[in-house]
Parts: structure tokens; sequence; C-alpha cells
């Protein structure tokens, strides 16, 4: 079992009179704890907020890695996560920094200090001299969306999106000052630093090279236009060797930058390369879906293919020391290593996964169940018995083929989570009577992704998208038979079911309300057309809450045959999921974060408190006091929602 320790120091409360909470587009070293996500720049606080408190997190998907001796660097979701690679085939975990706003993208090294980009936030400064306790060293809040850094000297460089590139002087982390910029004409996603040039992958507008000899006034000299999208550069020699999307890899002859010529070109069609490292004669390629790929470039003019290995995934990053090549899989993969001794034939000898991509949570008794995107033989459960300090109970790990987890339901002794692998749609089947020694005992096939599942007794009801709603015999539970289904009108991606009835939020065509009396023949009763896109539904006494995209909406179905919308709250971000405990309504809003909505009088509801990190909320479960929030990149967050705190907002606080 692998324990991941989490505590939380209160660092700031920000008491809210104001309705804006936009994040700051200034550039400068603000505290990136009290930095909301972008786009969610509307709230409301009644008289009485919610005090709502980042308890703990785990997991989240991996895009960047960096190796030096015996550690390799990589980032998991908010955090930089430290592994001691000493034995490269068994990397285990030796240190963790806070959780922070945005998701790693890219790393850099230099000495003791890791120079972390995330996403939509900027560049911070962790000292890993001691890599089992990294501790903050600077931040600084770039104007962009943060995509590269590269470090020389008392320079980072950072790739900075649509601002181009950045020149950031960090000779004292703690007074961090930006020096320069040169706007580049693309989005700047990658960025290498050599001599007295910057090359700068620059999206669509290809390759730029920028003359830094003077750090504030950085001069782009010249640039070559690849053809994709150029998301990572690497210099050795006389060549850039640029990682340019669905165009594969370009060669680029940079013996005079001011001149550079096109060499060569290698690619592999259908797949985007993401990252290339260039060691000696070889280069090494992260695809999307296409794993792992060695060239051989010892001739630049005429690129060639040694090997390839595949991660099930979406590499992102890949390092390379000695024989080894470490591999970021986004989608939940995490750390794959890979033995390159023989370059034709890359063996994967060893992984540290991080169960990226929750999209669904569950918790029952002790246990949180979520389904991941990654490349596993069995489900996420961790132990949250102390909602403080969740430890897994399960590591996830293993190959059975790409699975991409959407929905779980469980039962007091059976999992049910779906997915899809490159061979379609179905349900795996998990007996968890034992939580931590969960048994893969059964697989059922689907006709589509199964977005929702509610399970009634011997029944399993299952919205399966542009297949409708989907009844199971659960009388065998390992071997579920489809006994009953109806094909609604839309995408089916919510269901409750309460009573005879199940309430399907069915995408554009709002709430559908099926009679399923009899399961084998269940029928259409009524309907209402909500007025966004229905994402998911709860069903509580005589009201049906429905995630509707912008917002949350009530609809009474007490006569369901004529259901009636009686109450809206209009969220500021994408409302997916939604769950109803006593008076509240807790709202998984995408960018909004987690909304928490007084329901009590479901013609007036008010928001009474919200947290603003998970940053993509798209899953929400609650048990006692904690909402247990998934989010695609970020992991799984555990919020305290117990106390009260009138006028106040609390934004979710770094994890030590």
């Amino acid at each position: 079992m692998r324990k991941i320790r989490l505590a939380s120091t209160l660092l700031a409360i920000l008491v809210v009179l104001s309705p804006s909470l936009g994040k700051s587009s200034a550039r400068g070293q603000l505290d990136p704890m009290l930095t909301p996500s972008q786009g969610v720049t509307e709230t409301s606080v009644s008289a009485k907020a919610t005090y709502v408190e980042l308890v703990s997190q785990v997991s989240g998907s991996t895009r960047a890695v960096i190796v030096e001796g015996d550690y390799a660097y990589i980032g998991v979701g908010p955090r930089l996560v430290i592994l001691d690679i000493a034995d490269p085939e068994t990397p285990s975990p030796v240190g963790q920094t806070g959780v922070h706003p945005g998701w790693v993208v890219d790393l850099a090294l230099a000495g003791s200090n890791v120079y972390a980009v995330y996403q939509s936030q900027g560049l911070q400064i962790y000292d890993a001299s001691n890599p089992s306790s990294p501790i903050d060293a600077g931040f600084y809040d770039t104007p962009g969306s943060a995509a590269g850094v590269a470090v020389a000297g008392d320079y980072a460089y950072v790739a900075d999106g649509s601002e181009g590139l950045l020149i950031i002087d960090i000779h004292e982390p703690t007074s961090l000052i930006e020096t320069g910029s040169c706007d580049t004409p693309g989005d700047a996603t990658g960025v290498t630093v050599v001599g007295d040039y910057a090359y700068v992958a620059d999206g669509s507008e290809g390759l730029r090279i920028i003359n830094i000899h003077e750090p504030s006034s950085p001069i782009e000299v010249s640039f070559f236009d690849t053809p994709g999208y150029a998301a990572d550069v690497t210099v050795v020699g006389d060549y850039a060797y640029v990682a340019d999307g669905s165009e594969g890899v370009r060669i680029i002859d940079i013996s005079n930058p001011a001149s550079p010529d096109g060499a060569s070109t290698w690619k592999l069609v259908g797949r985007s390369a993401r990252e290339v490292v260039v060691i000696g004669s070889q280069a090494y390629v992260a695809y999307e879906w296409g794993g792992l790929w060695i060239l051989d470039v010892a001739n630049p003019a005429s690129p060639s293919h040694f090997g390839s290995a595949d991660t099930a995934g979406l590499a992102y990053g890949v390092a390379v020391a000695g024989t080894y090549v470490y591999v970021a899989a986004e989608y939940g993969n995490g750390l794959r290593v890979f033995n390159a001794s023989d370059p034709a034939h890359p063996t994967e000898v060893g992984y540290y996964d991080a169960a990226g991509f929750p999209s669904d949570v569950v918790v029952q008794a002790t246990y949180a169940y979520f389904g991941t995107g990654s490349n596993v033989s069995t489900l996420a459960v961790v132990d949250v018995a102390d909602p403080a300090n969740p430890e897994w109970a399960v590591s996830p790990h293993g190959s059975m083929g790409l699975m991409l987890g959407t929905a779980i339901g469980v039962t007091a002794t059976t999992a049910y989570l779906s997915g899809s692998s490159y061979t379609g749609y179905y349900l795996r089947i998990f007996d968890i009577s034992v939580p931590m020694e969960p048994a893969l005992v059964g697989e059922y096939d689907t006709p589509n992704w199964v977005n929702d599942l509610a399970i009634i007794g011997d029944y399993a009801y299952a919205a399966v998208g542009d297949s409708g709603v989907r009844i199971l015999s659960l009388a065998l539970p390992t071997a579920p038979s489809e006994v009953g289904f109806y094909d609604t009108l839309g995408s089916a991606e919510g269901v409750a079911v309460a009573g005879d009835y199940a309430y399907v939020a069915d995408g554009s065509e709002g709430l559908r309300i099926i009679d399923v009396h009899e399961p084998t023949l269940p029928t259409e009763s009524g309907f209402y057309d909500t007025p966004g896109y229905a994402a998911d539904v709860t069903v509580v006494d005589n009201y049906a809450y429905v995630a509707d995209a912008g917002g949350l909406c009530i609809i009474d179905i007490h006569e369901p045959t004529s259901p009636i919308e009686v109450g809206y709250y209009d969220t500021p971000g994408y409302a997916y999921d939604v769950v109803v405990v006593g008076d509240y309504a807790y709202v998984a809003d995408g960018g909004g974060g987690l909304r928490i909505i007084d329901i009590h009088n479901p013609t007036s509801p008010i928001e009474i408190g919200f947290s603003v990190i998970p940053e993509m909320a798209v899953g929400v479960a609650v048990e006692g006091d904690y909402a247990y929030v998934a989010d695609f990149y970020r992991g799984l967050f555990i919020l305290d929602i117990s106390g009260d705190w009138p006028f106040a907002l609390h934004l979710p606080l770094i994890m030590r």
C-alpha cells in the first residue's frame, strides 16, 4: 500500500463583499492560491456562506517528466511528485509538493530547483534539495497560458501561449521579475535555449528563433513555418527537432540561426507528436495515442524508425537516462518506464500509476471508488477513513488495454465500472467484498458509452448516450443481462430512479421520465425541455434536480406526466453532476468548481458556498461532512463542508 500523506495549512481567508472574482491578468508575483480559475467571474454569496476547506487530494494526470540521478520529477495533476528511480523498474514516491491551481504541463531542473509551469497559472519554483520534502521557493503569474519552460543561467524562459516568450529573472526565486518578452504570432507551447538563442515551438506558426543575448530586449531573427502544430522543440548541434503534432517530427538545420532550412520529416500517420528528446543518434518521441517511438537520426536528412512501444494513452512527455526511457502518459497512466537497451524493441519494465482522469466517484463506508483513464486492471479505491490522510487501498496498475472510465455504480459487494477500449464499450465488474482486494469477476459489453448508472435492487439502469436507457438484471451480479430499453430522443447522460420511474438527463432533450414499473417494457410518461443541456439528475421527494449545463434546474415531478420547473440557479461554470443531501444540492460545475446551493425552498435556490478548486469538477459525492469531487486533470479532491462562516468565501488552500 502506498500512503499519501496530506495535511492542510490555513494560508488565507478571503472575505468577499464584491461579486467579482476574476483572475488577475496583470503580470506579477501573486499568491497562486488567491487566484480563482479563469472564467469564473460571478458568484452569489448569501448572508451565511458555507465554509469550504480543501482537506486532501489524490491522483491526477501526468504530462511532464524530467530525470536526473536517482530521481524522476513528474507532474501529477496539481502537484510535483518526486520518485526514487535508483531501481528504474520500481519507481517509488519519496516526496510531493502541495496542491496548486492548474496542473503541471512542463518541467525544468537547474541545480536543486525544479521549475514547473502550471496550465493557465504560471511559473512555480520548488527547492528540491531535500527530495522527500520539496518546498515552494517562488511563483510568477504569467499573463498567458504557460505551456513550456527552459532554464539557462539566471533566467527562466516560459512559452506562455498567446503571450509568446517571457524571460524571467530567477536569481532570487522569492522575488521573480520579468525582464523581457517577445510576442510570437502563434501559441508558444515549448522552448529550448542554446547560447544566445531561444527556440520556440509556436503552434500553428512553426519554429520561431529569438535572439536573447540581451534578455531585456529579445528579438525574433527568423522562423521556419512547419506544416503541423509545433508543440515542442529540442536542439542538438546544428539541428532543431520539432514535435510538429500530426505532421510528426520536423528536423531543421539551424547552423545559421538567421536562415533555418528544412532538413527532413518523419511522420506517424494518425498520431500527434507531443515531445521529442535527442540523445546521440537517437530521437525519442512521445506520441499522442502512439506511445513511445525511437528514431535513428544519425543522418538528420534521412531519419528512420528504430522501434516503438505502446503506452496505451496520451504520451505527452519523455525523458532519457542511460538505457531507460521515462514517458509521461496523460490518461491516468502516470509514468511508464522502458528499457531501450535494444532501441528496436523497447520494453516496459516499470511504472508509477497516477490514477488520473477521474470522471465519477462513489463513496461507500470508508472507501472512495472512482474510474480513471488509467491503463489499469482494477478500479481506483482510496481508504478515506481519515479524509485528511487518504490512503490507496488499491494502487492502480497493470495492463488490460486502454480503459477510459466514465461512470461507476457500487453495491455492498460489487462495483460496476463503465469504460471503453480499442475493442468497444463495456462494464467491468469487480467483487469488492474486501475493498482492499477488488477482483475483476466479469465484463459486460454495452452498445455505447455508459455515462451514468443507477442501481436499484436487482436492476441497473444505464444511461448509454445515443443508445438511451438500458435496464439490466443483476440477479446474477457478475453476469448482467439486458431485460429492457428505452431509446430516448437525445443523449442519455444521467439517470436516477425513484419508485416506478426512471428520470433521464437526456442532453439537448432535457428531462425524460420513463415508467419502469415493468422493466421489460419501459415507456415514456412525461418530459420537461430544460433550457440547457441536461447532464445529470438526482431525485428527492417530489423534485428532480437537473445539472443543466449552465446551472441547476429544479423540476416538480409529483405528477410525472406533467413535470413543471419551479426553480433555477445559474452557476458560473458548466454543471456536470449533482447530488442532494438534506437541504443542499452539491453541483460539480466544471470550471466553476463545486457549488453548494440551499434548496430548502426549491422555488428560490440560493448559493451558500463554493470552492473553485478543483478547477474542472465533473463528478461529486457527499458523505458526512465531506464532499468528494472528481476533476479530469487534477484528480480526486476531498473538501470539508461542515461549517458556516458569515459573509465569508474560503478559497481552497495549498496542501502541505
